[in-house]
C-alpha cells in the first residue's frame, strides 16, 4: 500500500487556504467601498454646495438659493438677494416667520415703506422698522404710530440725536433711556454743560466720560467720582483717540485696562500690543481685527481659536471678495457662508 502523499496533501491544504484569504478580502474591500461610498454622500453634497457658491454667472439666480443644502445659509441667501433686488417675493420664500420677517426689515428702510413694516407681526421687530424709518426722514410722527413704549422711547432718541435736539429727548419715558440721549447729544457736542442736566450722579458720571473721549480731556475724566467704570471708559476712550498706551495705565480694573490695549492696538494696527492682552479671546480679537484692517490673511494665524481663526478667514475674504480664502477655512458650514457671502 501505497503511503500517503504528504507534501501534495499539504499543498492542496494551503491552496484552499490562500483561495480563502483572497475571496475574505475581496468581501471586506467591498462592504468597506460600499460604506466609504456611503459615507461621502455627505460630503459630496457638501462639494456640490460650495460648487453652488462659488459659481458667480448668474449672482441674482435664485436656483442657487433653492439649491443649498443648510437651511440657515438659504435664508441668508434669499434674504442677501432680497435686499439687493429689494424684492419683498423672494423674503417670502423663507419657510421661518422669524427670519422672512428680518428680511422685510432692510427692504421696508431702504424704501421708506412703513405698509412693509406692518407686514411683521413680531412687534420688536416692527418697532425698530418704524424706528429706522423715522430716523431717516427725521418724522417724529412716525415713532407716535409705534405701540410699544421702550421702541418709542429708542425712536425720539434716534431723532433726537440726529438732530442734537435735546427736547426731543425729553418726550422719552423711561429716565435711563432720557439720562442716555442727553449724554449721546452731549458727546456729539462736545458739551458738557448737557451732563450737569442728568440729576442721576452715575449717568452723569457716564456722560462725563463719553464727552471727555470725545473731547480727548483727561481732566473731564478726574470729574467722575462715583463710577469707577465710567472713569475708566473715560480713560480707555482717551488712550485709543490719541493711540497713547500709557493712558491705559491710569485704568483701575484690570479687565478694562486688557480693554484699553486692545482698543489703542488696533487704533494702531500694532500686533505687539496685542500681546500685552491677557485675556486669550480679546487677544484673539484683537488679533482678527488688525488682520482684516490690513487685510493679511497671515496675522490670522496667530489666532488660537479656530472658529476665530476662521472667522478672520472670512472677513478678509469678504473684504477682498476673494473666494479663495475661504478655502483655508476647517468648518464646513463657515466655509459655505463665506463662499455664499462672496457670491452675494
Amino acid at each position: 500500500m501505497n503511503k500517503p502523499n504528504l507534501y501534495n496533501r499539504g499543498r492542496s491544504f494551503i491552496g484552499i487556504i490562500i483561495v480563502i484569504i483572497v475571496v475574505l478580502l475581496i468581501g471586506v474591500g467591498l462592504f468597506f467601498y460600499l460604506n466609504s461610498k456611503r459615507a461621502n454622500i455627505p460630503e459630496i453634497i457638501q462639494k456640490e454646495q460650495e460648487q453652488i457658491t462659488q459659481e458667480k454667472a448668474s449672482v441674482f439666480d435664485l436656483s442657487k438659493c433653492e439649491e443649498m443644502f443648510q437651511p440657515y445659509m438659504k435664508h441668508d441667501c434669499y434674504s442677501n438677494v432680497a435686499k439687493v433686488k429689494q424684492d419683498l417675493s423672494i423674503c417670502d420664500k423663507i419657510d421661518s416667520e422669524y427670519f422672512k420677517e428680518l428680511c422685510y426689515s432692510p427692504i421696508a428702510v431702504a424704501k421708506q415703506d412703513l405698509s412693509i413694516c406692518d407686514k411683521i407681526q413680531t412687534q420688536s421687530l416692527k418697532g425698530n422698522c418704524y424706528s429706522n424709518i423715522a430716523e431717516a426722514k427725521q418724522d417724529l410722527s412716525i415713532c407716535n404710530q409705534i405701540q410699544i413704549p421702550e421702541w418709542k422711547d429708542h425712536c425720539y432718541s434716534l431723532i433726537a440725536q440726529a438732530k442734537q435736539d435735546l427736547s426731543l429727548c425729553d418726550k422719552i419715558q423711561y429716565q435711563g433711556d432720557k439720562n442716555l440721549c442727553y449724554a449721546r447729544i452731549a458727546e456729539a457736542k462736545q458739551d458738557l454743560a448737557i451732563c450737569d442736566q442728568i440729576q442721576d450722579k452715575r449717568k452723569k458720571d457716564f456722560c462725563y466720560s463719553v464727552v471727555g473721549a470725545a473731547k480727548k480731556d483727561l481732566s473731564i475724566c478726574d470729574k467722575i467720582i462715583q463710577n469707577q467704570k465710567s472713569k475708566d471708559d473715560c480713560y480707555s476712550g482717551i488712550a485709543k483717540a490719541k493711540e497713547d498706551l500709557s493712558i491705559c495705565e491710569n485704568i483701575q480694573d484690570q479687565s478694562r485696562k486688557n480693554e484699553c490695549y486692545y482698543g489703542v492696538a488696533v487704533a494702531k494696527q500694532d500686533l505687539s500690543i496685542c500681546d500685552k492682552v491677557e485675556s486669550q479671546f480679546s487677544k484673539d480679537l484683537c488679533y482678527s481685527n488688525i488682520a482684516v484692517a490690513k487685510q493679511d490673511i497671515s496675522i490670522c494665524n496667530k489666532i488660537q481659536d479656530q472658529t476665530g481663526k476662521d472667522g478672520c478667514y472670512s472677513d478678509i475674504a469678504q473684504k477682498k471678495q476673494d473666494s479663495s480664502i475661504c478655502d483655508m477655512i476647517q468648518d464646513k458650514d463657515s466655509k459655505n457662508l463665506c463662499y455664499s457671502n462672496i457670491a452675494f
